[in-house]
């Protein structure tokens, strides 16, 4: 249990223990390697991510400016008043397939922030604000029946869930899943918590400057987001939603959303993205960022992240991204 800035928390392990979770989750990881291998033969693309397997635009030279007058409560370790840290950017289709952008999806963003000490710390977020699992077994399970046959999903779904379950499951994916107009006008949260140093728990959220402008969605939003660069910068604002209590912020379920309404996004920083200069290379920088294997768990201590999904993506994602730079 933890005592930061008079707000009381703690996470929750399954099997009662760290060792016993961790066995879990050495299972669980399996259980994605195998899906990931079987998307690969499917799609015969070998060397691919379990998930945002398609990547669709970024950047090598972003930078994560932190506001001169930005609240001290949340100015831990590199991240204080006018500090400017380089980043790596990475968009993204969530889908484990490479799916054509018109089929609607899930979007991420992840961000590789990199210190004046030399240590890295990501940041990983989606277009919609919770996960549709509340836990990682329960994550695993929905990933094995949506890769098999697709007349037995809403069967297998309704026998491992139950029909509330599987109603609440199916609402957050319809709901997340969607086209878009342009990675520009989308904004992007963290869903899981993470710890930030002294303030406690924390998440986090990309929220767009520029306002949507297009009356049509994109069939191509890598060519739409290249072409936007050739011309203007893009810029999200960061900000971060300071844990409040175990029912209004629930740490270990993925699946609530932490209401603005009682806990207040609180900008401190911003994400820009410059304009593309002449020249540039767009194969070579999209080469670059799809090396990274982007992890939340690359991060400081000070920012581990918190509760049963993001402890889970420490090791899923390990042996994910082992697999795909294997092949």
């Amino acid at each position: 249990m933890q005592n930061k800035s008079a707000s009381i928390w703690e996470e929750t392990f399954a099997g009662g223990s760290p060792q016993e979770e961790a066995k879990l989750f050495d299972a669980l990881a399996r259980s994605m390697v195998a899906i990931q291998r079987r998307n690969a033969v499917r799609s015969g693309r070998v060397g691919q991510r379990t998930l945002h397997a398609k990547f669709l635009a970024g950047s090598l030279d972003a930078v994560l400016a932190i506001d001169e007058n930005a609240p001290e409560r949340f100015m831990q370790r590199h991240i204080q008043r006018g500090a400017r840290l380089s980043a790596k950017v990475r968009f993204s289709n969530a889908s484990s397939l490479h799916q054509a952008d018109a089929v609607p999806d899930m979007r991420g963003i992840a961000v590789r922030l990199e210190t004046a000490e030399g240590v890295e710390h990501s940041l990983l977020a989606t277009n919609f604000p919770v996960s549709h699992a509340r836990d990682a077994v329960q994550f695993v399970k929905v990933a094995e029946i949506a890769n098999g046959p697709k007349a037995l999903i809403l069967p297998r779904f309704l026998l491992n869930f139950g029909l509330a379950e599987t109603a609440r499951i199916v609402r957050n994916v319809r709901f997340g899943s969607r086209t878009i107009a342009s990675l520009a006008y989308e904004r992007f949260w963290s869903r899981g918590a993470v710890l930030w140093g002294d303030a406690g728990p924390v998440r986090y959220s990309f929220i767009p400057d520029a306002e949507a402008n297009a009356s049509t969605d994109s069939n191509d939003l890598s060519q739409e987001f290249s072409d936007r660069l050739k011309t203007e910068g893009v810029t999200f604002t960061f900000a971060v939603q300071p844990y409040l209590d175990p029912i209004r912020t629930p740490i270990e379920d993925g699946a609530v959303e932490w209401l603005e309404e009682h806990a207040p996004f609180v900008p401190i920083g911003r994400l820009h993205l410059p304009p593309r200069q002449d020249g540039h290379d767009e194969k070579a920088t999209r080469t670059a960022i799809d090396a990274i294997a982007f992890n939340p768990w690359t991060a400081p201590d000070a920012f581990r992240p918190l509760g049963n999904l993001n402890r889970a993506r420490g090791p899923v994602y390990a042996a994910s991204a082992k697999e795909w730079r294997a092949r």
